[in-house]
């Protein structure tokens, strides 16, 4: 995904920058993977435990 107008931009959106503690730059919090795996698993949980016999560690 391209950067758009980078004069838009606090500061150059390819150099990390920190501000107020917090780092900033282009994919400087990029967890995708992490989130599409977490969520692709918790359709078949749930419908594993809509059974009120199940518990979480049958699931």
């Amino acid at each position: 995904m391209p950067a758009g107008p980078v004069d838009a931009w606090t500061s150059p959106p390819f150099d990390p920058n920190i501000r107020g503690g917090r780092i900033y730059a282009r994919g400087a919090g990029d967890n995708k993977g992490k989130h599409s795996r977490s969520s692709s698993q918790l359709t078949p949980t749930l419908r594993c435990m809509e059974d009120s016999r199940a518990t979480l560690s049958s699931c």
